[in-house]
């Protein structure tokens, strides 16, 4: 037994603090401090022994190396067959780091043989994709390194369009992680994918890293339109490229199967974060479409500052890109796009010339132009979005998800933003939460009270006619907007103008939108001890614009102002009132000296969707959770004529 005095105690324990705290550091720095192998496009033929020899120096050189891990994005085998797996999983065995694969289309969708090349790439790879991830495992992933999250998937999967659900796999990867630096790994290159609507969600979670295959070049740079970096590998029988990894900063060499590695730069990582997030931010604006017709769009947008700008568009499955137009150096771009083709898809994108960056190109977006003979419809309804960005943001989004399930346009009653007159509240409010609709959807508003007939409203739309008032057939549905603000008098140009548009209209379904609602259970909806509403609005309506629409039989009408889901009906017109896009919800019971006609009533935030062909309307209404809380389904005789001419 022997005793520690005082003195010798504390200088005990400041060596065992100091011994333990440079451990710590250690581990720290070592966690902080790793290197990567990056190799693709071994491909050997099964009939080229001298490539298979090269297989085993290939491993050599990569255990050499000793990487903390190796990321091998895709064309493993020549031609995907069962003997060309088998031999590579045997080949790469030796790699003694993890390997983290992924398919190229040389293992998925290239024909090996006669029998195959009659089949689609997607029958090739549904038929192949098992056999790969019996081998390789699995074609998509998610992991994390340091500060770095790595996500892989497949990019032959639906090629270039990419399924619905992988978008949701991607937006889910990206957001488990809260790692500073994303990388993106995947077969085909940067522009390949960049170009497409994946692009958009690489943009989004600001990826500073890109990882691919494909074209058997070895570089490394940083990408001018996005500000991320780029790492081509080369091919595995050449050589591979490897990354040192410390901290905030990226070494990257190229290492030959027989030579000295070349050092190909030195990458700063939170100066490329930093560069990607600044980038995003030239738009004030993101761009979006208005006005879209079988021939023509108007795709309009807000830089930050004043800058030149042109549209790049194509055809689906197009590759090249045509530009379309140029603007001056301004703040808010109009560009209108004509000569299109009915019926179909295009793909878009804005360039725009900055000082700071050069050429910055927007995510990727597309549009479907209408038929000109379409025979049916699909609509959404939204309104009164103002105020709750995040409400707003969780609506406009569930609208934005059946954007690839045939929805042609969408309306909005009114109440955009909580004042007109801010231009910012219109980005915070409106613009901004809901961008991925916008990009991809027609909409088509009007105006309400909190609009205050600003001058903003008429600057952010392109609208037929006055922009107060007008008017489109689309698919058998003739739809009309009104201005509840504007006077309603049978004396006023708004009346006159829409009595001769209803008058000229043979639709089979006719559907009003505005902002006041001709009837509610709503605080908006209380009335005068004489019986008639409190609103002068309401009241006009009621008195003049009503007997119109019972005379020319107007099949539903969707207003806003109160901030409810309410359903009426009089006559044979179904009366809407669908102001939950956000705003705050206003409580509410049924009340039938008020609105006598109501036949269901909620307070909940929500969103319509119509179907409409020339003779069926079917109508449902989707609260934010995504629960059916309405449905209405109409129907009416086709004429003759009709039926023959939809049979064509």
């Amino acid at each position: 037994m022997f005793k520690i005095d005082d003195k010798s105690r504390g200088r005990l324990v400041f060596l065992l603090v100091l011994i333990v705290g440079w451990g710590g550091f250690e581990v720290k720095a070592k966690e902080q401090s790793f290197r990567i192998v990056q190799v693709s496009d071994t491909q050997p033929p099964l009939n080229q022994p001298a490539r298979w020899e090269r297989l085993g120096r290939l491993v050599e050189t990569v255990n050499s190396l000793e990487p903390a891990l190796v990321i091998f994005p895709g064309d493993i085998t020549n031609c995907g067959s069962d003997e060309g797996f088998k031999r590579m999983k045997a080949s790469l065995a030796g790699i003694k780091a993890p390997v983290h694969y992924l398919p190229g289309n040389h293992d998925t969708i290239v024909a090996a043989n006669e029998s195959e090349v009659a089949m689609s790439a997607d029958e090739l790879r549904e038929k192949r994709l098992p056999r790969y991830e019996e081998y390789f495992g699995p074609a998509r992933w998610s992991f994390e390194h340091g500060d770095l999250q790595f996500v892989g998937f497949d990019c032959t999967d639906h090629w270039p369009d990419f399924t619905g659900e992988l978008k949701k796999w991607l937006t889910k990867a990206f957001a488990s992680s809260n790692k500073p630096y994303k990388f993106v790994v995947t077969h085909y290159t940067h522009a390949d994918v960049q170009n497409t609507p994946l692009g958009g969600i690489l943009t989004s979670v600001g990826a500073v890293g890109f990882m691919h295959g494909h074209n058997h070049a070895v570089e490394a740079y940083r990408d001018k339109g996005t500000g991320r970096l780029v790492f081509s590998s080369g091919t595995g029988h050449a050589g591979v490229m490897y990354y040192d990894v410390c901290q905030d900063s990226l070494s990257c060499y190229w290492k030959p199967l027989d030579g000295e590695a070349k050092a190909l730069g030195v990458f700063d990582l939170a100066e490329a974060r930093a560069a990607v997030s600044r980038r995003d931010d030239v738009f004030y604006i993101k761009p979006y479409i208005q006005t879209l017709t079988p021939t023509e769009v108007t795709i309009k947008y807000y830089t930050r500052s004043a800058s030149g700008a042109a549209v790049a568009i194509r055809s689906q499955g197009d590759k090249d890109w045509e530009k379309n137009g140029f603007s001056d150096d301004v703040v808010s771009h109009e560009m209108k796009l004509d000569n299109l083709v009915g019926g179909e898809r295009y793909d878009y994108c804005v360039e725009v010339d900055t000082a700071e960056f050069g050429q910055v190109r927007s995510q990727v977006a597309w549009f479907t132009t209408p038929k000109a003979d379409a025979e049916s419809v699909t609509f959404a309804v939204d309104g009164d979005s103002r105020k709750h960005e995040n409400k707003h943001y969780e609506i406009a989004s569930a609208i934005a998800k059946r954007s690839g399930a045939g929805l042609d346009l969408c309306l909005h009653t009114g109440d955009l933003t909580s004042n007109g007159r801010v231009f910012a509240g219109w980005a915070r409010e409106f613009f901004r939460p809901a961008a991925e609709l916008l990009a991809n959807i027609p909409l088509y508003p009007v105006l309400g009270n909190h609009e205050l007939n600003s001058e903003h409203y008429f600057n952010f739309f392109a609208l037929a006619g006055n922009e107060r008032w007008y008017s489109f057939d689309r698919g058998g549905v003739h739809f009309i907007f009104l201005d509840s603000y504007s006077p309603l008098e049978p004396d006023s140009l708004q009346y006159k103008w829409l009595k001769t548009d209803l008058a000229n209209c043979d639709s089979a379904w006719k559907v009003l939108s505005l902002h006041t609602p001709f009837f509610s259970s709503g605080p908006h909806g209380i009335l005068e001890p004489d019986g008639k509403p409190a609103e002068k609005e309401m009241a006009d309506l009621q008195e003049h614009i009503l007997p119109l629409m019972e005379e020319h039989g107007v099949t539903m009408v969707f207003a806003g102002h109160d901030h409810i889901y309410e359903r009426s009906k009089k006559g044979d017109t179904y009366f809407i009132i669908s102001g939950g896009g956000g705003a705050p919800l206003y409580k509410v019971s049924k009340n039938l000296e008020q609105n006598p006609y109501s036949e269901i009533l909620l307070a909940e935030h929500h969103y319509a969707i119509v179907e409409a062909t020339v003779g069926t309307y079917d109508l449902t209404v989707y609260n934010a959770a995504g629960d059916a809380i309405d449905e209405l389904h109409l129907s009416k005789a086709v004429p003759a004529n009709a039926e023959q001419d939809a049979s064509h």
